[in-house]
C-alpha cells in the first residue's frame, strides 16, 4: 500500500484516462458505465465544493476485463482525499466478491491507513484467482475513516463497481486473442494480390524499357 501526493488541477487529469467513476460521501454508487463528460464535472464539482473537512473518492480497477480460469487478477484501489484536511483511520475494504469459485492470492482485501493528507491519495493492491470458467460479479469497495483521529462519527463512501468480468478457459482465451491476428494475416495476402500482381508487371516493363533503351544503336 502507498500514499502519493498532487495538486488539484493533476486530480482532474488523472481521473481522466481511468474511465469509471467513484462515489461522494453518500452511499449512492456510481457505476463504471459513466462517460469522461459526466465524471471531469463531477470530480471538479465535488473538489470546489468540499466542506472544510475530508472529502475521499474511491477508484476501483482491474488490471484485465478478461481473465483465464487459475490466473491471477490484480485490482487496485485508490483513495484519494479531495477536501481540505486529513482523514484518519481510514479502513479499506474489498470484500464483495463470491464466496466460491475465487480465492485470495496475493494480498489481504482490506487494508488500514493511519491518515491521508488532503491533496494525496493511498492506493491498495491484491490478487485473486478465479477457480472455474464462467463470470465474477463484484461490488463496490467500502472506505470508513474519520475527521479526526480516534473519531466517534464515522463517515462511509463506496468506490465504483467494476463490470461483470469473465473468466475463460485457456482455448477460448487463445482463440479470442488470436482470431484478429489470423483475419488480418489473411486480409493482407489476399488484399495485397490485386495490387502486387500489377505493381510486379509495371516494374518488369519499366526495367524491360529500360534495357532496351541503353541497347547501342547500329551504325
Amino acid at each position: 500500500s502507498t500514499q502519493s501526493t498532487w495538486g488539484h488541477s493533476e486530480c482532474l487529469f488523472f481521473f481522466a484516462p481511468c474511465g469509471t467513476g467513484t462515489t461522494t460521501t453518500t452511499t449512492a454508487t456510481i457505476t463504471t458505465t459513466m462517460s469522461l463528460a459526466w465524471i471531469l464535472p463531477l470530480v471538479w464539482i465535488v473538489g470546489a465544493f468540499a466542506t472544510d473537512g475530508p472529502h475521499l473518492l474511491v477508484l476501483k480497477a482491474v488490471d484485465t476485463y478478461e481473465t483465464v480460469a487459475g490466473q491471477n487478477v490484480t485490482i487496485t484501489l485508490t483513495v484519494f482525499n479531495i477536501g481540505q484536511s486529513p482523514a484518519y483511520d481510514v479502513l479499506l475494504e474489498d470484500l464483495a466478491w463470491p464466496a466460491e469459485g475465487v480465492k485470495e492470492a496475493e494480498g489481504p482485501r482490506e487494508q488500514t491507513f493511519e491518515k491521508i493528507l488532503p491533496s494525496s491519495n493511498a492506493t491498495h493492491i491484491f490478487t485473486v484467482t478465479p477457480l472455474l470458467p464462467g463470470e465474477i460479479t463484484t461490488g463496490p469497495a467500502k472506505v470508513t475513516y474519520h475527521d479526526e483521529p480516534q473519531g466517534q462519527n464515522a463517515k462511509v463512501v463506496f468506490s465504483n463497481i467494476l463490470p461483470v468480468l469473465p473468466v475463460l478457459t485457456q482455448a477460448e482465451y487463445d482463440k479470442r486473442n488470436t482470431k484478429h491476428f489470423q483475419e488480418w494475416a489473411a486480409f493482407f495476402i489476399f488484399g495485397s494480390i490485386p495490387i502486387g500482381i500489377p505493381a510486379a508487371a509495371f516494374f518488369v516493363a519499366q526495367k524491360q524499357l529500360q534495357e532496351f533503351g541503353e541497347k547501342p544503336k547500329a551504325s
